[in-house]
């Protein structure tokens, strides 16, 4: 079945769509000065984003510092351009594991949109400053995991640590939350001591929280990678309070009754179901002799589908059968699974060869169908034949799997070492971009266009 698959969606197969440039869209720079590397989707039809800051900006009247490390919270209305609130987070950022590397970010590392337009704010607190959010603020206690929870108008109406009192590794981060129905979270983190003694910093965890901040259970799953590199990248809640989760792991990572094996030094992608208390039924791997990068996951009425890049591999093993390209570039490739981790469809994304953003590549299209973001990597060819140098495109792709069309977020083509995309969201009526520009470039840090 799977050579089939791989065969019938090879690129250029499928129905011929006008892939020429489109006209200049409607994209507006919503934020400058800085790095957008998270955006969620809130309830009441608005986004929202963390924004690290490189330069001064002014939102709402208020004119906020440009020193290393400033990280704001940002909400923008329905309308896709208008911000509604700004809460500052302090102290400054520090270095951090997120998205397959280390960088320099701000303590909030997660947003999770929550019910009544809000949205849950979760990071790492290691700094010996107080953590302020808002009017609240957490004294210095050494490593410790939080949360904050901001209602629809921004406000902070709760912050507290969550976990044991003496847990204080080195490091550690919050790489993916899912919010439940009934008002808890299951969080997922690369050191398992965040929230208690474990086993290490070569272990990640899961873990189910509470309303009230309390550990309803932690789940450790053993690794013996080395700083924290084994890790969830991206989540989506699953049937009966389950959890859907991609991520990368290096040499070895026991997730349940699943042993992942390999002894490349490059990472590995695989997407596991988690249930409810935190056991894992199971397991799906993807590996080449190239890195697999995670880049997405999200729920569909068919289950759901898995994002992610192939660097320079001719094949992908999805589960141990080839997935083949007939490119050997770097390559995003779509997969769609049902809800029992059994494989619908499997296919590279026709005529695209694009990069992986830092944080998430996929969203559902409100039309029907996904939108998929990427950073084209150097010189690339549509199925066309039109070669673009360095864009940062957005492509739809109806509800089978078949591209419908694709639309730059720049119409300059700025050379891709200038602008790179990390994050996508959508809103009642138009589609944020987070990301960043430098070296004498407009710097931005969020993007607003219409859907495309």
């Amino acid at each position: 079945m799977w050579w089939f698959l791989a065969a019938c969606w090879a690129p250029g197969i499928g129905p011929t769509v006008d892939t020429a440039t489109p006209p200049a869209t409607d994209v507006v720079p919503l934020l400058p000065n800085g790095v957008g590397t998270q955006l969620v989707s809130t309830t009441d039809g608005g986004v929202a984003g963390w924004i690290d800051l490189t330069g001064p900006v002014e939102l709402l009247g208020e004119r906020y510092s440009s020193s290393l490390g400033t990280q704001l919270l940002v909400g923008w209305g329905p309308d896709g351009l208008t911000p509604a609130w700004v809460v500052q987070v302090q102290p400054p950022a520090a270095r951090r594991y997120l998205g397959g590397s280390y960088a320099v970010v701000g303590p909030v590392t997660q947003l999770v949109p929550r019910a009544d337009g809000g949205v849950e704010a979760w990071g790492v607190h290691d700094s010996e400053e107080p953590l302020v959010l808002g009017a609240l603020r957490l004294e210095a206690a050494g490593t410790r995991v939080f949360r904050a929870v901001l209602d629809a108008t921004g406000q902070v109406t709760s912050l507290v640590y969550v976990g044991a009192e003496d847990a204080d590794p080195e490091y550690g981060t919050i790489s993916a939350a899912v919010a439940h129905p009934d008002g808890s979270t299951t969080i997922f983190g690369n050191v398992s001591d965040l929230l208690g003694p474990g086993l290490g910093d070569q272990s990640p965890f899961a873990a189910r929280i509470d309303p009230d901040g309390g550990v309803v259970w932690q789940t450790t799953y053993e690794s013996t990678a080395w700083m924290g590199l084994n890790t969830v990248e991206n989540a989506v809640a699953g049937p009966d309070g389950s959890v859907i989760a991609v991520g990368s792991w290096y040499l070895d990572l026991v997730l349940g009754d699943v042993e992942l094996h390999q002894s490349e030094l490059h990472a590995e992608a695989f997407v596991a179901r988690f249930d409810a208390d935190g056991s894992v039924p199971w397991v799906r791997t993807f590996q080449g002799p190239g890195a697999e990068v995670p880049c997405g996951v999200v729920a569909t009425p068919q289950g759901f589908v898995v994002a992610g890049v192939t660097a320079g591999a001719d094949a992908v093993l999805v589960d141990g059968e080839p997935l083949v390209s007939l490119s050997s570039h770097t390559r995003t490739w779509l997969t769609t699974w049902s809800e029992s981790g059994t494989p619908i469809d499997m296919r590279f994304v026709a005529g695209w060869n694009l990069g992986a953003p830092l944080t998430r590549c996929l969203a559902n299209d409100p039309r029907g169908g996904l939108l998929v973001l990427g950073s084209t990597d150097g010189a690339i060819a549509t199925e066309a034949g039109e070669r673009l140098e360095g864009w940062v495109v957005v492509a739809r792709y109806d509800t089978s799997g078949n591209l419908l069309g694709w639309t730059p977020v720049s119409d300059e083509a700025p050379n891709h070492e200038y602008l790179a995309a990390y994050d996508l969201a959508v809103g009642q009526d138009r589609l944020l971009i987070g990301g960043r520009t430098w070296d004498g470039r407009t710097p931005t840090a969020v993007w607003s266009m219409p859907l495309p």
